[in-house]
């Protein structure tokens, strides 16, 4: 495991803006209601045949294993309120790999399953962007696929 912040950080408003330059990744972390802040960081992604072979949700591109903390007593989830805004570039090849940008769908590794950012997530792609908020989250990763 080789925990790495951010390669930049920089305050904006109320909350502290996150860029992974190497992956296309921009997470906000707003300022907690509890006071406590939130650790932005990655980890090399490990990937397994187990996520490789999913029948509902198939991977194209493993785009980072994002892992937000903060202090928390005995979970291994913490809740972040208010919650965390990831944004990850789309490119042409996340379009063609799932037949179109309107067919793109991002997913994170959960359980032994990858769960699809939806509805729940407010995810959404808008100016070649994905956008997803996160608040409740561990060390999953995440990854681009039809």
């Amino acid at each position: 495991m080789a925990l790495r912040a951010a390669d930049s950080s920089r305050r904006v408003g109320n909350a502290r803006e996150h860029t992974f330059a190497g992956e296309n990744v921009i997470v906000t972390a707003p300022d907690q209601d509890d006071g406590k802040e939130v650790r932005v960081q990655k980890d090399d992604v490990v990937t397994t045949p187990e996520m490789l072979t999913q029948s509902d949700f198939k991977p194209r591109r493993m785009v980072m294993n994002l892992i937000l903390d903060k202090d928390h007593a005995g979970s291994d989830q913490p809740v972040i309120k208010p919650a965390v805004t990831i944004r990850i570039k789309v490119t042409d090849e996340d379009d063609r790999n799932a037949g179109g940008r309107d067919k793109v769908k991002a997913a994170y590794w959960y359980q032994g399953k990858w769960i699809v950012f939806g509805e729940k997530h407010g995810f959404r792609i808008d100016g070649g962007f994905a956008q997803a908020t996160l608040a409740v989250w561990g060390d999953p990763a995440i990854a681009f696929g039809p």
